[in-house]
Parts: structure tokens; C-alpha cells; sequence
């Protein structure tokens, strides 16, 4: 079905694995200057870009609300985060905190972030399953392999992007079903 979203926002995270962000830090999301869309079923929206400095190994929130009737069924999801994710009733996506929401380990709807570093030299691409997307690897501690592999080239001073590209249940030559 198709999908309506409204005000979208991202901030830097205020890094305490809770739902709050740093002061300051959040901006507005626009899909072709506006502020809300309705996402055809089996297809994508690219957002445009946004002014937002992110400082090395950092963690942003992005946050999306879903107008009332907006039915949420069926959704894109990225299983074994190992990250948490809140949940708010009403619109909340501008907040900077917000109190009792609920949570889950999956991402759902959101299904890449391109960040633009003009001196980084080029990037490397973790391609895998299960391990390489984060699985069994240590809850809140960004301690997937290629976070691994992005702090050892940040340590020998080459400026290089890491884009964790796993996938739970990948599989070349096999169709696994629902994952992969």
C-alpha cells in the first residue's frame, strides 16, 4: 500500500542509546522542497540533501511521523541492528526527548544515509550476511566488523568511508524467502 510521511527530521543523537538529541543539531528533512509525501507501494523516496555536520563514528537520529490513517503494514525493515529504536505516539519528530516511548531492534522505513566527506579519499564496501550486518555483535556498541575495519583505518589516518552493506540471510545464488 502506499505510505504517507510527514515531517521528517535527523539531529545527531545524543548518545545515550535513549530517544533524545543533541541541542541545536536538528534539521527538517524535505523530499523536493516539502515536508510530507505519500510513497507509491514497491517503490523508493530519496530525500534532499541536508545541511548537517557529522563529526567521525557519530550517531544521528531520524525521525518520521505518520499522519493519523496512515496505515503501516507490510513495512521494509532491517533486522539484527543491534541498535534500538523509539516509538512515539502523535508527532514527536522535532522533539528533542521525549518520555515513554516504546522500542525495537529493527530499523523499519529508513534504508540508507549517504554522508558527503569532500576528503575522504574513497570508501570500502563490507558486502555480506548475518556477521557482516551486526548480528550476535555487542547490543549499543557500534561493534559490527566494519565498524571494526572504519576504526582501524580512522587510526592509521586514512580518510576512507566504511558502508556496512550486509545483509541477514544473504545469499547468492539461493532466494531465502523472507530475509536476504
Amino acid at each position: 500500500a502506499p505510505l504517507r510521511i510527514a515531517d521528517v527530521h535527523i539531529a545527531l543523537s545524543a548518545g545515550n542509546n535513549g530517544p533524545s538529541t543533541v541541542t541545536g543539531s536538528d534539521r527538517a528533512v524535505t523530499f523536493q522542497g516539502n515536508t510530507s509525501l505519500t510513497i507509491p507501494a514497491g517503490t523508493e523516496a530519496i530525500s534532499d540533501s541536508v545541511d548537517l555536520a557529522l563529526p567521525a563514528f557519530s550517531d544521528v537520529a531520524v525521525s518520521v511521523y505518520f499522519p493519523s490513517g496512515t496505515a503501516v503494514v507490510d513495512t521494509t525493515y532491517h533486522q539484527f541492528t543491534e541498535e534500538v529504536n523509539f516509538f512515539a505516539t502523535g508527532d514527536v519528530s522535532a522533539a528533542q526527548t521525549f518520555s515513554s516511548p516504546q522500542s525495537d531492534t529493527d530499523y523499519y522505513f529508513l534504508t540508507g544515509l549517504d554522508v558527503q566527506a569532500p576528503a575522504v579519499l574513497g570508501s570500502v564496501v563490507a558486502f555480506g550476511a548475518s556477521l557482516t550486518d551486526g548480528f550476535n555483535s555487542t547490543f549499543l556498541a557500534n561493534t559490527r566488523w566494519p565498524n571494526d575495519v572504519a576504526r582501524r583505518l580512522a587510526a592509521a589516518d586514512l580518510a576512507a568511508g566504511v558502508l556496512d552493506d550486509g545483509l541477514s540471510g544473504a545469499k547468492l545464488l539461493i532466494d531465502s524467502g523472507d530475509l536476504g
